[in-house]
C-alpha cells in the first residue's frame, strides 16, 4: 500500500525543478545460500519482522546489490551470498525509499550518530521516483552508483543538507560499506521470483538448484561465480557488486 502523505524530504526536493536523472535503475536483493533452497521451493521473497521498524517488510538496494555479510573466512558455503535482479515493474507498490541504508543510521552501528538528527524517519524518505534521490544527491546514476556525492548546485533544504553531510562523511574506519550511500528501498508485499526475476548470481555448487527456477520463469540472466573451500562472504559480496554493475551499465553510462 503506497504512502499518502509527501515527507519534509520529498517536499524539499520537490521544490526544486531539476531532475538531471531520469532513468530508472533496478531493484536488488541479497540473500545467503542457506536460504536458497526454500526460495526454490516456495518461488517468493516473504516479508520478515524489522527491528527498526517493528513490521514485516522486504528491503530492497537501488541498482546495485550491495550488501555487507561479516567480514569472516569460512569453509561453510551456506555462508556464501546470493544476488537477485528483479524487474522494475515488479516495484510499483514500494511504500518508501531512503538515500541510505537505514540500518546503519538506526541501529547505533555508526559511534556518535545512533540516528540522532535523523527522527523521525518518515521525514527522510520519498514514496515514488528513486530518480529524484539520485538527481538530488549525485546528479546522475554513473555518480550514485560510484558513490561520487554532488558538490554543485545543490538543492537547498534543511533535511537535504543534514543527508549531504551524512553522505559525504567517511565512516569506513567503523566498517560501514557502500551502503552508506545506497537508496533503501522498501516494500510490504511477497514477491514472486520466477516472474520478475532479471539477474541472478549464486556461488557454483547451486547451479543445480538454480536451474530449477529457469524452468519455471520467463528469461533470465545468471553468473554462476566460482568459490573455493574457504572463503570470505563478504568478499564474495562485493564481487558480487562489481560483477553486476558491469553487466548492466548499459543502464546509467552515458552512450
Amino acid at each position: 500500500m503506497k504512502r499518502h502523505f509527501i515527507s519534509k524530504l520529498e517536499n524539499e526536493i520537490n521544490l526544486n525543478s531539476e531532475f538531471s536523472e531520469k532513468k530508472l535503475l533496478d531493484f536488488c536483493h541479497v540473500s545467503f545460500g542457506k536460504y536458497f533452497n526454500n526460495l526454490v521451493k516456495v518461488g517468493k521473497l516473504v516479508p520478515r519482522e524489522c527491528d527498526i521498524f517493528k513490521e514485516k517488510l522486504l528491503y530492497f538496494s537501488y541498482g546495485v546489490p550491495y550488501y555487507k555479510p561479516r567480514n569472516m573466512q569460512t569453509e561453510n558455503a551456506l555462508e556464501f551470498p546470493i544476488a537477485f535482479i528483479f524487474k522494475i515493474d515488479a516495484f510499483k507498490n514500494i511504500i518508501d525509499y531512503f538515500p541510505f541504508d537505514t540500518g546503519c543510521i538506526y541501529s547505533s552501528r555508526i559511534s556518535g550518530l545512533s540516528g540522532k538528527g535523523f527522527e523521525p524517519p518518515n521525514d527522510f524518505c520519498i514514496h515514488s521516483n528513486p530518480e529524484k534521490l539520485v538527481s538530488c544527491f549525485y546528479k546522475t546514476n554513473e555518480n550514485y552508483l560510484k558513490g561520487i556525492i554532488r558538490k554543485d548546485n545543490i538543492p537547498k533544504g534543511i533535511i537535504i543538507e543534514k543527508i549531504i553531510t551524512y553522505l559525504s562523511a567517511n565512516y569506513s574506519s567503523q566498517g560501514i560499506d557502500n551502503r552508506q550511500r545506497t537508496i533503501e528501498c522498501i516494500y510490504k508485499d511477497e514477491l514472486n521470483i520466477k516472474s520478475n526475476l532479471l539477474w541472478l548470481a549464486f556461488p557454483d555448487f547451486l547451479t543445480k538448484k538454480a536451474s530449477i527456477l529457469w524452468d519455471k520463469s520467463d528469461a533470465f540472466e545468471y553468473y554462476s561465480y566460482p568459490t573455493e573451500t574457504n572463503e570470505n562472504p563478504a568478499h564474495l559480496a562485493t564481487h558480487i557488486a562489481k560483477k553486476a554493475k558491469e553487466i548492466f551499465k548499459y543502464k546509467y553510462q552515458k552512450p
